[in-house]
């Protein structure tokens, strides 16, 4: 934890991120080296496996250099210190909140500016924060919010793993480890939610710790409940993965199931007292924005198209692995230790966030890296997975990892290439959302290193021609 804060003193890292952002991948190597070398020997302690996987992890995150945020966080990167040093999350004396144009991602709420997404992630971050503001001497500057703001999301997705790996622990250290592979590398997570402050930072850190809650040895469902339901204030879609885990100790344990049922409402509705009394809607600013205007198409099946087979958005493109996940459940079934109950409802919690993110009516994100409305099912993708790392064929095993080292390149691309970076302005936005749907000039392509040609009239591509 040292080590990994020093970026935040602007004394020892004038530079940061741009500078010097690849000397933690250099100390990196010999780290992950060791941790290979005790696994070899039959050594590697669930303590040495936290430091020798954490920090390359951490390494990996960073090392790009860059802080790939989006005017969605301009508030939840600096509530976290105005909580701090000021007690509040009125924005109205913060700069850039402070005039009488507001960023988008600010709202008027009678005499106060608050933020207009959930504020849940910056409550996660509170404690990391605090250190910054320690290292900084409790100077706050828009340098240094960019600084915490990239460094928070790699340290709360790292968390977010942890407690992900602890939780699949209980189908056996290998399988723990598989799904925690997946999860950390070949998911939407690398580019989107271990780069910045998104909603669903704080919510896929709530969700892993409600799980590792709710399948520890000695559960504790109610607070499992309660972590859920701070996955709720962090992004409402939350409540998705929360029904499903309910279902999954109601098929296990119903005395566990009816706890944690009481926890998640418990504090839903603690959440919503809060949002009632902050913006006069118990759902938010956020909230009452997309039931007022109608946020949700009538199109469902071609948002549902482009969520899972866009060649610049979609999730089956980005993430092939995921069609062999059926795949598990005979494998489970073969077990009665609840594991085809949990994969089951992982299954059912990525597709209710599927259908959710393809009923929006932009349901590719705006701009972003590859699939980013998905990336709240990172979690339940990678619990799904844990079949197939338990027991499997060598052709099913070896099919799953080819697709999964195309995943993992492919997220870490979209990370570390400018050109994929680029791919939102030059193309998206001077060809429509029919640029969707290329496949030579797609956001894909721009990632793995594709020259991008945009001619001054693009021809049609999209299905129906839009």
């Amino acid at each position: 934890m040292c080590a990994v804060a020093l970026p935040l003193v602007p004394a020892l890292t004038p530079g940061w991120p741009r500078s010097g952002a690849l000397w933690p991948l250099v100390l990196a190597i010999p780290v992950a080296i060791f941790g290979i070398a005790r696994a070899r020997r039959g050594t590697l302690t669930p303590a040495v496996l936290l430091l020798t996987a954490a920090f390359p992890l951490y390494a990996l995150y960073t090392g790009n250099g860059v802080n790939l945020t989006s005017g969605d966080n301009a508030a939840a990167r600096v509530l976290p210190s105005l909580l701090l040093t000021h007690g509040t999350v009125d924005l109205s004396k913060t700069p850039a909140f402070d005039g009488p144009a507001l960023p988008y991602a600010a709202v008027r709420s009678g005499s106060r500016v608050l933020n207009l997404f959930p504020s849940g992630t910056a409550l996660v971050a509170l404690p990391h924060a605090a250190l910054a503001l320690l290292g900084s001497g409790g100077r706050v500057t828009p340098a240094l919010v960019s600084r915490w703001e990239k460094h928070a999301a790699a340290i709360i997705t790292i968390a977010a793993a942890v407690f992900l790996w602890a939780a699949a622990r209980r189908w056996g250290d290998a399988a723990a480890l598989g799904a925690v592979a997946v999860f950390a590398l070949a998911t939407p997570v690398p580019p989107n939610a271990a780069q910045a402050l998104w909603s669903f930072t704080g919510e896929i850190f709530c969700i892993a710790l409600a799980l590792f809650l709710a399948l520890r040895s000695r559960p504790l469902p109610a607070w499992a409940g309660a972590a859920a339901g701070a996955a709720f204030a962090c992004r409402p879609t939350a409540l998705a993965g929360a029904v499903a885990i309910c279902l999954a100790l109601l098929a296990t344990d119903r005395r566990a199931a009816v706890r944690f049922a009481a926890g998640l409402g418990a504090a839903v509705a603690a959440v919503c007292a809060a949002q009632l009394a902050l913006y006069g809607h118990p759902l938010g600013a956020y909230g009452a924005a997309n039931m007022e205007h109608g946020a949700f198409n009538t199109d469902l099946a071609r948002g549902l198209a482009g969520v899972l087979a866009s060649p610049s958005r979609g999730l089956l493109v980005f993430c092939p692995w995921i069609l062999l996940l059926p795949l598990g459940l005979s494998r489970a079934r073969r077990h009665a230790d609840g594991l085809l109950a949990w994969t089951l409802a992982s299954l059912a919690a990525t597709a209710g966030t599927v259908l959710l993110a393809a009923s929006h009516i932009p349901w590719w994100g705006g701009w972003c890296l590859g699939p980013r409305l998905v990336t709240e099912a990172s979690p339940f993708l990678a619990l799904a997975s844990v079949p197939l790392f338990r027991r499997s064929n060598r052709f099913l095993r070896t099919g799953f990892l080819v697709a999964l080292v195309f995943a993992a390149i492919t997220q870490f691309l979209l990370a570390y290439s400018p050109r994929a970076w680029a791919w939102d302005p030059l193309v998206l936005d001077r060809v429509g959302p029919r640029a969707l749907w290329y496949w030579r000039d797609s956001q894909l392509a721009s990632a793995w290193g594709a020259q991008i040609q945009i001619g001054p009239t693009p021809p049609v591509t999209g299905p129906g021609g839009d």
